[in-house]
């Protein structure tokens, strides 16, 4: 229930975001993406591509709920009723949201806390490529249109890679948390 309840406080956010950079408006830091053109073309080939296609997706799944949003208050809806309406597609949208801030957070931190450290940056950024093209496989359907048959294709043989560059550092990455062998049996 609290997953639901805190993806809707989200939604609500961004809701109100749309509308305000509908109304020419001026939004959070958080939302000026929102505002941002639509992506033209995909790119899978770094840290960087991954997290634009995210922005991509959260911004468009994002107008799309308001969409059906200003449907269900212009039927008379009430807003909490129309925001009842459409609650699976305002979760989704919340979630897209956060899977992009969450990708670009940790591009940046892995940027920053890691410069000095070029073996352990390098490993980093791999986990972080292959979490978000995992991301990307298992949506895929977020971004029709703009994904190609090709770059389905490009993307399965980039997860491949992305988890021949981790697979090997996989012990070390799972004793970085500190659990014991014990605890995870």
């Amino acid at each position: 229930g609290e997953q639901v309840i805190l993806s809707l406080q989200c939604a609500r956010f961004l809701l109100k975001a749309v509308a305000d950079i509908k109304a020419g408006g001026a939004v959070a830091d958080s939302a000026k993406y929102l505002a941002e053109a639509p992506l033209v073309t995909a790119d899978l080939s770094s840290p960087q591509g991954l997290v634009a296609l995210l922005k991509d997706r959260a911004r468009r799944v994002a107008f799309r709920t308001a969409a059906k949003f200003e449907a269900a208050r212009a039927s008379g809806l009430g807003f909490d009723e129309a925001l009842n309406s459409v609650a699976a597609q305002a979760c989704k949208a919340s979630e897209c949201h956060v899977g992009y801030f969450m990708m670009l957070n940790n591009m940046l931190a892995v940027d920053t806390y890691f410069e000095t450290e070029p073996s352990t940056k390098a490993v980093m950024t791999a986990l972080l490529q292959l979490h978000g093209l995992i991301q990307v496989r298992e949506n895929l359907g977020d971004w029709v249109g703009l994904v190609t048959e090709a770059l389905v294709d490009e993307l399965e043989d980039r997860v491949a890679a992305a988890l021949t560059r981790v697979r090997p550092e996989a012990v070390s990455l799972v004793d970085a948390f500190g659990f014991l062998d014990s605890q995870l049996d």
